[in-house]
């Protein structure tokens, strides 16, 4: 198991928008709200969470458990190099090692940790993890597929047992098989969902907040079969990560990709103006005669270079790169 496959699980388990069902005598607790101090909006800052979830990812690239983090107030993640286990052991790649992953509640991602020439670092990558986690932040995907169960047919896969209860609906990008358990959920939060496919969601049909215990996606693999998740643990527990003694940079996110786009498209154009400088160059006249003709067309070639060494130094800067001036 390796990187891209804890990513391809991660993008995979996050589709959706969930449903179930509750006695309406548990409706009260619906309007509770969490107590728990949200995270910050920034980058920059101290991130808590409250909750502890652990759960089991079953794909064509392996079976096996991640652990994570949730603050229960925004929906904010944190997932420790330690809790991705076999999916991405220790944490280590060719550069450094990862120490965490953290999801901000508007739904941007960074990955943080130790880089052989950054040094503390957080690689910002904005909401490139891909449209897959959009929902989480979109009430009207959610309310969707609540709507879309009663038409759906319920043609459903394994359950997990336990008196889970099934139910199957159209997500953004595949059908979705969720399992919830009898009961109300006691954690209080007005997040849609908590959790990355299986946690706690919100039932807006009944009122109420249910575990959610498994979550089937089908077609979601990436061997076109079906992607399952069981939720193995839900628990309150505090942990916290500071990010302030972190570089933060910013050359893979949206906005920085598409200046390393423009950075090349600029690079190449000065190219052919450094091979029309070389042509112009080579024409001089040998001897003295062309000494005049020769530092100029030098001192063209020398401002063209300078020019892109500097446009380079300041993509770097920007986006939180090591530049040596």
């Amino acid at each position: 198991m390796n990187a891209r496959s804890v990513t391809h699980g991660l993008l995979a388990v996050a589709v959706l928008a969930l449903a179930g069902a509750a006695p309406p005598s548990q409706a009260a607790d619906f309007s509770a709200n969490s107590r728990f101090p949200d995270n910050p909006e920034s980058e920059l800052g101290l991130y808590r969470f409250d909750l502890r979830i652990r759960q089991n990812i079953d794909s064509s690239e392996g079976i096996g458990a991640i652990t994570y983090y949730v603050n229960s107030a925004d929906n904010s993640m944190m997932i420790p190099a330690s809790g991705l286990g076999a999916w991405w052991p220790g944490g280590e790649f060719a550069q450094g090692r990862l120490e965490f992953v953290i999801r901000q509640a508007d739904g941007d991602f960074m990955a943080c940790g130790q880089h052989q020439d950054l040094g503390p670092a957080c690689l910002l990558l904005g909401d490139n993890f891909g449209p897959a986690f959009g929902w989480l932040r979109h009430m009207t995907w959610h309310r969707q597929f609540l709507d879309s169960i009663a038409e759906t047919p319920q043609a459903l896969g394994e359950g997990p047992g336990g008196g889970a209860r099934g139910v199957r609906g159209r997500g953004q990008d595949a059908y979705l098989q969720m399992w919830f358990d009898p009961g109300t959920s006691t954690v209080a939060t007005q997040m849609p969902f908590l959790g990355l496919g299986v946690g706690v969601m919100k039932d807006f049909r009944v009122r109420s907040n249910r575990t959610v215990r498994r979550l089937r996606v089908e077609g979601m693999d990436m061997d076109g079969g079906d992607l399952v998740m069981d939720l193995l643990e839900l628990v309150p527990a505090r942990a916290s990560q500071d990010t302030s003694m972190y570089r933060f940079v910013t050359a893979f996110t949206t906005q920085g990709v598409e200046e390393a786009v423009q950075l090349g498209q600029q690079g190449l154009s000065l190219q052919a103006q450094a091979r029309g400088i070389q042509e112009a160059l080579d024409a001089c006249p040998k001897g003295r005669d062309g000494r005049d003709c020769r530092e100029r067309e030098r001192a063209r070639m020398k401002a063209l270079e300078d020019q892109f060494r500097q446009q380079a130094l300041d993509y770097g800067r920007r986006h939180g790169l090591p530049v040596d001036d």
